[in-house]
């Protein structure tokens, strides 16, 4: 939980050299909108600020650990703008950390929106 907050603070400073730091070299990214992304194209998006978070708030986080493999889930609330389109709605994502020589790093990263439910 400590590197996943870690990075949850980096996304929303900019603070590249953490996020280099936490993210595998093989990280597998898939955004909301489906795309998915290498370690290096994230990375640009970020430092482009195609992806900027305005807000950023996590709820229901949960963790499993597998041996040297941690999986965290939760709901993000956050306001994401990603290349001019905003998204205020609810994501579900899971991210995927492994020990690799020591260390923990996010190997990778899946959200998905959650469909808000229709009033009558």
């Amino acid at each position: 939980m400590k590197l996943e907050e870690e990075r949850n603070q980096a996304l929303q400073t900019g603070d590249i050299p953490t996020l280099e730091r936490i993210y595998s070299d093989d990280l597998i990214y898939t955004n909301a909108s489906g795309a998915l992304l290498t370690k290096a194209q994230h990375l640009a998006e970020l430092k482009s600020r195609g992806l900027n978070f305005h807000s950023f708030k996590h709820e229901d986080v949960q963790v499993t650990m597998h041996g040297d493999t941690g999986f965290v889930t939760g709901i993000s609330k956050s306001v994401v703008e990603y290349r001019g389109s905003v998204s205020t709605g609810s994501r579900r994502f899971l991210n995927i950390f492994v020990k690799k020589d020591g260390r923990w790093q996010l190997v990778g990263h899946v959200e998905a929106n959650i469909e808000e439910p229709k009033t009558k």
